[in-house]
C-alpha cells in the first residue's frame, strides 16, 4: 500500500501498467508466405511525469495510452469520489484463453496478476508535496510486487483483452 496525492494517482499506475505492457509486448506479426514471418519493432516513448521525480519507458502505441488513461481514469475518479478512507487497488492481468464446449464461453485463466494498492492522502503545503513527490518517485524505481492468482478487484482486464486481441490479430 503506497501513499499519494491525488494528483498522483494516474501517473503511479500508467507508469507501472506501462512498464510491464512495454516489456511483455512482441512486435506485431507479420506473414510473408507459409512458414516464414517477420516481426516488427516496438516503438518506445520516454514519459516524464508531471508530479512524481520519475521517468518511464512506454509503448509508442497511443491506441494503448488511451485505452490505459480511460481505465486508470475510472479509478481515480473512483477512488476520489468514495467516502472514508481514500484507499482502493487496481489490477492488471495477463491471461490465458482456453477454449470450452459449446454452449460455454471461453474461460481466461490469468498467468500473472500486478495489483496496485493505493492511498489517497491531502497534503497541507509544498515542502511535503516535494518529500511525497521524491519518496514515490524513489519507491516505483526501487520495488514492484505481483501474486500470480488471486481474483482482482478493480481491473483492466477487459480493456487489456480486447486491445490485445485487435493489436495482434492477425
Amino acid at each position: 500500500l503506497q501513499s499519494v496525492e491525488g494528483r498522483q494517482i494516474e501517473e503511479v499506475v500508467l507508469s507501472i501498467f506501462h512498464t510491464l505492457l512495454f516489456h511483455r509486448t512482441t512486435g506485431k506479426f507479420h506473414y510473408k508466405r507459409e512458414g516464414t514471418y517477420s516481426i516488427g519493432t516496438v516503438g518506445f516513448i520516454d514519459k516524464d511525469c508531471d508530479f512524481i521525480d520519475f521517468t518511464f519507458v512506454r509503448c509508442s502505441s497511443n491506441e494503448l495510452d488511451q485505452a490505459l488513461k480511460r481505465e486508470i481514469s475510472a479509478f481515480k475518479d473512483g477512488l476520489r469520489n468514495s467516502e472514508g478512507p481514500l484507499t482502493g487497488q487496481i489490477t492488471l492481468e495477463f491471461y490465458q484463453r482456453k477454449k470450452t464446449r459449446w454452449p460455454f464461453p471461453s474461460e481466461c485463466i490469468p498467468w500473472e496478476v500486478w495489483t496496485i494498492k493505493l492511498n489517497v492522502v491531502t497534503l497541507t503545503n509544498e515542502y511535503e508535496r516535494q518529500i511525497c513527490r521524491e519518496k514515490v518517485g524513489e519507491i516505483l524505481g526501487e520495488k514492484v510486487s505481483h501474486q500470480t492468482s488471486g481474483p482482482p478487484n478493480a481491473s483492466v482486464a477487459a480493456t487489456m483483452r480486447k486491445l490485445f486481441k485487435d493489436t495482434l490479430a492477425l
